[in-house]
């Protein structure tokens, strides 16, 4: 019973990390093909919101289920350009996040956490930049040359280190589709 639980996570694991490196990229730019343009690569909305959020799980596993509390995951599209440019909001795209809140007794590891995840996409080729962060001064940015989606990582924590919060979102490429109001839209954010 446990060489065969093993084997199955084995197996899980190999596939995940084998659709991950395949579809983070979530399609290649295409030439105008479809409805695409130079500008915006040849992907569904649908297709880049699976895409994401299998990215953002893949980094969600990665750190240990030990040093977690508690963590909430929020997915939607959002508008890729400003609502003079694009007032139907039709180029889209979609971010899926989690916010993982660590278990007290590992809060002042959080910085430490952050760059083990980090590291882990590093081995695969990812890039690393430095940005400012929604939550904090400083996150990471992890793009690949083999993907359009990209990862933000940031490490959050009190100064008393009593409590700490790791963020990871995933960001898909801006997509074409029917408009914000429209039933694509609606029933993928449902």
């Amino acid at each position: 019973m446990v060489t065969t639980d093993l084997m199955m996570r084995s197996a899980a694991t190999a596939i995940l990390v084998f659709s991950v490196g395949i579809l983070a990229g979530c399609g290649s730019p295409s030439s105008g093909t479809a409805g695409g343009s130079d500008e915006y690569p040849d992907v569904s909305l649908a297709e880049s919101k699976s895409n994401v959020q299998l990215l953002r799980n893949s980094a969600e596993s990665r750190i240990v289920a030990e040093v977690i509390d508690s963590s909430a995951d929020a997915d939607a599209s959002a508008a890729c350009l400003s609502a003079a440019d694009d007032p139907d909001g039709k180029i889209r795209r979609w971010v899926s996040s989690t916010e993982m809140n660590l278990v007290r007794w590992h809060a002042w590891r959080v910085a430490d956490i952050a760059d083990i995840l980090i590291d882990t996409f590093v081995d695969q080729s990812w890039s690393v930049v430095d940005i400012e962060g929604e939550h904090t001064d400083a996150a990471k940015l992890l793009t690949s040359g083999k993907g359009l989606a990209e990862i933000q990582i940031e490490a959050a924590g009190t100064e008393d280190d009593s409590a700490a919060t790791l963020y990871i979102t995933v960001t898909g490429p801006c997509v074409r589709t029917d408009g914000a109001d429209s039933n694509e839209v609606a029933d993928l954010e449902q």
